[in-house]
């Protein structure tokens, strides 16, 4: 066995430790021989080691040329998810039935199998039957090797063989082009290796041992990201190949923000996480801002660990998100007897109005307390006018998501009841007492407003700071932390109607002696890890082994060792007391900023130094004010680095005094038509901040963006590119700190005037007078020519200054004056040329007026003409 894989020796070594919950096969010690398996025979060292893992051949004779039964593999496959993924045979495996074929009578074994591969998947059934007498075929054997691997490793063995476009499979016309992959993905792992893989065949017990044997010896995958994607505009979802330990990914209900990045800067703010049962998979719920868009998202390096210690491999993968899906009801669920929640597909950011009538079209809307909760609308129907036992149709109407999204069905019907009592009063079933300053009460059932002052200590009724807490589990068990420690014989009573049941009906009065035992063991200090916060910055945890309060005041001294580019030196760390603060929803952990701690010198730690540190005596005490022993070297830690992940933002003040149509204080201001500025907060990288690529303007083009040295960038928008006046979508995405952290994406409305500029659609030449000759000294000659606009358009007050008069290309500069005026129309301006009278010699050669830079004539938002020359002719 020396030369076996790691893997194979791990489940040599775990295979007698996990069976099936009443009769798995027990695992001999080493490989056996067998009295029917030559030594030439092609897979006895695979039945060697399928037998030595204890899954086949526990008798004299392995039987390898004997066809393999469905039932059978359905056994192996059991034990083989949990020797290897710990999952279990579900508890009401004797109870509830998963096969139509597999009786609740059937063997222990069989039930127990059948029950677990249901479950998890490996085997879902032939219409309900799991058909456990029949022969296995080669194809249905693959299929469910693909299913099994992924219950054990979180992948498939599809997922594992990654492209297969180039495996070779002569009879693939045989299989179904849905189960290709999955035959394709055996080759390329080898554990299937003929030219013609046979769909259609049967397996031999000594074949399924190679088969099987070769799965379990395929990579092995390492812990990863299997995928990234945005559920919808505020929840993303990352899921994982193996189990995730929840403490490198989630912190006091908020992810860890240091461990996740977007476009390579940690994520900010306070962002709630939740881990799935499994722990493979991460929900990440923003606080602020949308995961929309187009991005990078990265997880840190050596930062999210499995749950048996492993690191995380490094993951990056662009993601890329619209939310267009308009939220849907997705049904009701009653929360107590005056409380339902109407269940949405998703987080919503608006409920919108919500209406509710009786059967009879009475409206009790203004009955009805209603608030977002997530991706509910919860209802309060607690009001007493509100009827119980009656039907109540609720109709909501424009609630929206985070993307603004409308209701798919909007409005939205649907109908709740309000619930009577249950005529079951509720009761204190038991007090425990957990120190000197703390207690659990269990409850008959769940209850509604048990609050701290319903308790009394003695005949006395608690207040704050005592607190009174719901266990996240047991919803019947909640425990009681007292503002003093008690000790003796204590009476815990409560009073008659303090509380109610679900459906309403008061509790009855309880009462009890309880000793609280004196307590004189003293606290000893659990673990301590470096953690980072949200913000990126390093941490120092201490957990304690019991309920523990800071008595340590002024400077905390800690004898250490540090150990910095392999030199070790003896040093002393120092902290403020008051920078040791406890942890939000714990009662004996404490966390202390690296940052905050210096070394002998007030010099900061050094980074990446380790240091080993003596615990120095009374720096907690339990309830009963036992306080804890010194302690050498009681931890050692390692000093990271603190990032700096606070996000870029717009100052909103820039636009603060805009009035009438313009949207004020929304970090948008309008200067023009083809000018906007934004202003940013933070120590803006200027690349991020002129790439016009992070500004979009719904309808527009951003033609050039350019930033000054106050963080101010200013807009120009693309000639003719906003081709209506109204509210426009504006949205800034990217802008980076130079510390390399993205701003949240800033979407606002702003109203805007378009930008097309007006053109000259006709040239008419309308008169000409000839200089009279009579009357000398005055120069009659003139020439006017009328200008036809795209749209409507007025002259300005430089009048004289709009156009100069070219002919046959020079410009004419002795004696004459160009002035303009309103036309007859809106869209018409009259040029008058005063001193000239064009002839037909210098229409011949070519006449043209070309606009000055001072040209003033514009429409009515503003746009002055684009015109440059204008050519006049007959």
């Amino acid at each position: 066995m020396a030369n076996q894989p790691k893997k194979y020796k791990k489940f040599v070594a775990t295979a007698a430790t996990a069976t099936l919950v009443a009769s798995a096969i027990v695992p001999v010690a080493s490989a056996k021989s067998f009295n029917d398996v030559a030594d030439n025979n092609d897979h006895k060292a695979n039945i060697d080691k399928i037998s030595d893992l204890g899954y086949m051949g526990t008798g004299d004779n392995f039987n390898p040329g004997a066809n393999l039964t469905r039932g059978q593999v359905a056994i192996i496959l059991a034990n083989w998810a949990q020797k290897e993924a710990g999952k279990t045979v579900p508890a009401d495996y004797t109870t509830a039935q998963r096969f139509e074929d597999v009786e609740l009578t059937a063997d222990d074994k069989l039930l127990q199998s059948a029950a677990l591969v249901f479950d998890n998947e490996i085997f879902t059934g032939s219409n309900g039957n799991l058909l456990p007498a029949n022969d296995i075929t080669r194809l249905q054997m693959a299929l469910v090797l693909n299913k099994a691997y992924k219950a054990v490793y979180g992948l498939t063995l599809v997922e594992l063989a990654g492209d297969t476009s180039d495996v070779q499979i002569g009879d693939l016309d045989k299989i179904p082009a849905e189960q290709r992959d999955i035959v394709k993905a055996l080759k390329k792992l080898g554990i299937t290796a003929p030219a013609n893989f046979d769909p259609n065949g049967k397996v031999t017990r000594g074949q399924f041992a190679t088969f099987f044997i070769k799965t379990i010896e395929a990579e092995a995958p390492t812990p990863k990201v299997v995928s990234v994607s945005a559920i919808n505009a505020v929840q993303l979802e990352v899921k994982f190949n193996k189990a995730v330990d929840e403490s490198t990914v989630i912190s006091s209900g908020n992810v860890i923000n240091a461990n996740f990045k977007v476009n390579g800067a940690a994520l900010t703010g306070t962002n709630a996480a939740e881990l799935s049962e499994d722990g493979k998979t991460l929900t990440i719920t923003l606080g602020a801002g949308t995961w929309e868009g187009t991005y990078m998202f990265s997880t840190k390096k050596d930062a999210v660990k499995t749950v048996d210690g492993k690191n995380v491999a490094e993951f990056n993968q662009v993601v890329s998100y619209e939310d267009t899906v308009a939220p849907a009801l997705l049904g009701t669920k009653t929360v107590n007897a005056s409380t339902v929640n109407l269940q949405f597909s998703e987080p919503l950011k608006t409920k919108g109005t919500v209406i509710a009538k009786l059967a009879d079209g009475t409206d009790i809307s203004s009955l009805v307390v209603s608030n977002v909760v997530g991706s509910n609308i919860q209802l309060n129907l607690s009001n007493a006018s509100i009827p119980v036992n009656q039907n109540i149709t609720v109709t909501v109407v424009g609630t929206t998501d985070f993307s603004d999204n409308l209701l798919a069905v909007n409005p939205t019907s649907t109908t709740v009841v309000k619930g009577s009592k249950d005529g079951v009063a509720p009761t204190v079933t038991s007090v425990t007492p957990v120190n000197a300053k703390k207690f659990e009460i269990k409850l008959s059932e769940e209850v509604q407003n048990f609050a701290i002052g319903d308790i009394k200590v003695n005949g006395v009724a608690l207040v704050a700071p005592a607190t009174l807490t719901q266990d996240t589990t047991d919803k019947t068990k909640y425990t009681v932390t007292l503002s003093s420690a008690v000790s003796g014989l204590t009476t815990i009573s409560v009073d008659a109607a303090q509380f109610t049941d679900l459906s309403g009906e008061d509790n009855t009065a309880f009462s009890q002696i309880v000793n609280f035992a004196a307590d004189t063991v003293k606290p000893t200090l659990a673990s301590a890890t470096v953690k980072a916060d949200a913000n990126g910055k390093q941490n120092l945890h201490l957990v304690f082994s019991e309920d523990v309060t800071k008595i340590a005041t002024g400077t905390v001294s800690l004898s250490a060792t540090e150990v910095s580019n392999y030199v070790s030196s003896s040093t002393t760390l120092s902290f403020a007391a008051a920078n040791l603060v406890p942890v939000a929803n714990t009662s004996n952990e404490f966390t202390v900023a690296l940052a905050d701690i210096t070394k002998t010198g007030a010099v900061a730690l050094v980074k990446d130094a380790s240091y080993t540190v003596d615990l120095p005596a009374n720096i907690v005490a339990d309830t009963a004010g036992n306080q804890n022993n010194a302690k050498a070297f009681a931890f050692t830690f390692t000093r990271g680095n603190d990032v700096n992940a606070t996000k870029p933002s717009l100052d909103t003040t820039i636009d603060a005094l805009e009035t009438g149509d313009y949207v004020a204080s929304n970090g948008i201001l309008v200067v023009d038509q083809n000018t906007i500025k934004v202003k940013f907060i933070g120590d803006i990288d200027g690349a991020t901040a002129t790439n016009t690529a992070n500004y979009q303007v719904s309808g527009a083009t951003v033609k050039s963006a350019t930033l000054n040295a106050s963080n101010e960038v200013t807009l120009k928008l693309e000639a003719n590119s906003n081709q209506y006046t109204g509210v426009r979508t504006v949205k800034v995405t990217g802008i980076k700190t130079k510390a390399g952290v993205v701003m949240n994406d800033h979407v606002t409305t702003e109203y805007l005037l378009e930008n097309v500029v007006p053109v000259v659609t006709r040239v008419a030449l309308t008169s000409v007078t000839q200089d009279d000759p009579t009357t000398a000294g005055t120069n009659e000659a003139e020439t006017k020519v009328t200008l036809t606009f795209s749209e409507a358009v007025s002259v300005g007050v430089l009048d004289a200054n709009d156009f100069e008069l070219y002919i046959d290309g020079t410009k004419v500069t002795t004696g004459v004056t160009i002035t303009t005026a309103a036309g007859a129309t809106t869209d018409k301006v009259v040029v008058t040329i005063a001193g000239k009278a064009l002839s037909a010699s210098d229409l011949s050669k070519g006449v043209e007026l070309r606009a000055t830079s001072t040209i003033d004539i514009k429409d009515a938002a503003g746009n002055v003409t684009g015109t440059d020359k204008v050519v006049v002719s007959l």
